[in-house]
């Protein structure tokens, strides 16, 4: 099975998990001429494990290790069902709710993603439970740079 893997620091920790501060690089940042182009950058990122083993504290070095399967529904359920749902919905509206009124058909489909994205909200504890990522301590290991 396919991982993806990030290093980071725990961040912090509390009775809902840890919280690993990762840094996340963009698709150029190996590139030879990063230092004179202005779309390379880096983000940090925190990321909470709520199911984990081990004692970790905060500053500790981890790997933070999830299935590319997660990657591709995390993206499955973010871009491509919400720009299919919009789809659908101003086909619909054109075709069945506003025959030939183009105005309140685009509305209701521009406004779809935002009702969508309430949905997924409203139902983020069963998605925390289909999303789980792996920690491990880095301590041992003192070749990883962060």
């Amino acid at each position: 099975m396919d991982e993806i893997r990030h290093y980071g620091l725990v961040e912090s920790i509390d009775e809902k998990g840890l919280h690993v501060r990762i840094d996340q690089y963009s698709a150029c940042g190996a590139c030879q001429a990063k230092n004179y182009c202005s779309s390379s950058g880096k983000k940090e990122k925190i990321i909470d494990i709520f199911n984990y083993q081990g004692r970790y504290k905060v500053g500790d070095k981890v790997e933070i290790v999830g299935s590319t399967v997660m990657g591709y529904k995390a993206v499955l359920w973010a871009y491509v069902v919400p720009l299919c749902l919009t789809v659908l919905i101003l086909v619909l509206s054109l075709t069945v709710l506003f025959p030939g009124k183009e105005a309140p058909a685009a509305l209701l489909a521009l406004f779809s993603p935002l009702a969508y994205y309430l949905v997924l909200y409203r139902f983020r504890s069963a998605l925390k439970n289909e999303f789980r990522f792996k920690v491990r301590s880095l301590e041992d290991d003192l070749s990883i740079e962060l």
